[in-house]
């Protein structure tokens, strides 16, 4: 893979079409930010649900965050060097698992514990993204799906 600018073993190379290629990797964009304020916002029923503590409510917020921060620079070299595709898939069945555990959290300590696990699938996806626009999409669109990626990371006015 090293030096490659291919997706695993060359199955969409530069150039090589795709077109659903695009719309998956801003749908994983957006669903890791839109896991960040879902969060947030549930926050107060965490607390009365699970009897978390306000310690407990800032690390399942954190966590997340801090899990995802911590990966990126690791994340991007791995997809470098064992392909930008795979890391992706990676990341993302990471994400889910923690998503489920989360959704089936019985007590404060696990549902920390799976935003700790969905931090680090979003930290392995994250780096990809960027990574796979430039090697899946032609030169042509590129700069449309470049305009995408910031629509879809940068948040509304208010």
């Amino acid at each position: 893979m090293k030096g490659s600018p291919s997706l695993s073993g060359g199955r969409l190379a530069a150039g090589g079409g795709g077109r659903l290629v695009l719309p998956v990797v801003l749908s994983a964009t957006f669903v890791q930010l839109l896991n960040v304020t879902v969060a947030q916002i549930a926050a107060p029923a965490i607390r009365t649900d699970l009897g978390a503590g306000s310690g407990a409510v800032q690390l399942i917020l954190a966590g997340y965050t801090l899990t995802y921060a911590c990966l990126l620079i690791t994340a991007a070299r791995l997809g470098d060097r064992y392909g930008y595709h795979r890391l992706f898939v990676l990341g993302t069945v990471v994400f889910i698992a923690g998503s489920v555990a989360a959704a089936c959290a019985p007590d404060a300590t696990f549902l920390i514990a799976a935003r700790l696990v969905q931090g680090a699938g979003s930290g392995l996806v994250a780096p990809q993204v960027l990574s796979i626009i430039r090697v899946a999409v032609p030169a042509a669109r590129r700069p449309r799906a470049l305009g995408l990626f910031g629509a879809t990371v940068t948040p509304p006015p208010g």
